[in-house]
């Protein structure tokens, strides 16, 4: 009989040892998987489409692995400083339209080459010259070939951020011949925002953007140790204390 309870209660205390192991996991859990709320000077929708863009390009594109929703955010203040002086609606929709600098050759944004109509003002509401649009700034003869519906209304508008953010994630990705890019690669990286603005003062200002968001101290929605809760250090210490005492049995047999 003592041998029998005494199995049993070893069982208890090995239970309670996993009990309290998990205990701590399922915090440690939550507190990894917390989700990003807020960052200062991107408004929240923004942040959403940013991180969004970022996850969805792997499910497009598998061959294209490891952006994150720092390098978006790099762009998009070198682009439109997070879309400045303009509203977001809760569909992603900025309002007034984000229209970059007239692509006429005079040196705008680094651009000397005339960019002449390739929309009829559609998007950039000139019928002579382009203009890069949205908050990630990509031309109007690329969006008519690859532009993205990143909110799933149907719709592929350069000026929600939504669908702005996801075409550029995709342009990072399909601008190399290969369509393959590993963004956790620094050469890799460089090369792809090259390829979006071949300019090297862009590139380093939006690396700089890209390590200020890497150092954001991001706040776990509970304050939970990363190692498990205090809970679970109790209960394992008490339990691992009672390893290899003697049982007593409670049990009385007539």
């Amino acid at each position: 009989m003592h041998l029998v309870i005494g199995a049993v209660l070893g069982f208890i205390l090995i239970v309670l040892i996993l009990a309290a192991v998990a205990v701590g996991t399922e915090e440690r859990q939550e507190y990894e998987s917390s989700q990003i709320d807020s960052v200062a000077g991107i408004p929240d929708i923004l942040l959403q489409a940013y991180v969004s863009a970022a996850e969805k390009l792997e499910e497009i594109h598998p061959d294209c692995t490891g952006l994150t929703w720092q390098v978006l955010a790099g762009i998009g203040r070198e682009e439109s400083d997070h879309a400045a002086g303009h509203t977001i609606d809760a569909n992603g929709d900025t309002d007034p339209p984000i229209v970059g600098p007239t692509l006429d050759g005079t040196g705008a944004g680094n651009n000397w080459t005339p960019h002449h109509d390739t929309d009829d003002g559609r998007w950039d509401d000139d019928t002579e010259y382009d203009a890069a649009v949205g908050v990630t700034q990509l031309l109007p003869v690329w969006w008519a070939e690859h532009g993205m519906d990143g909110n799933g209304d149907g719709v592929a508008d350069p000026h929600n951020v939504y669908d702005a953010t996801l075409s550029s994630a995709v342009e990072l990705c399909t601008s190399h011949p290969d369509h393959s890019v590993d963004f956790t690669d620094d050469e890799a990286l460089y090369a792809a925002l090259y390829r979006y603005n071949p300019w090297d003062t862009y590139v380093s200002n939006v690396l700089g953007n890209i390590k200020e968001y890497e150092a954001v101290g991001l706040e776990p929605a509970h304050d939970v140790p990363a190692e498990g809760s205090e809970q679970g250090h109790v209960a394992v210490e008490w339990a691992l204390e009672k390893v290899g005492l003697p049982y007593v049995c409670l049990l009385y047999t007539s």
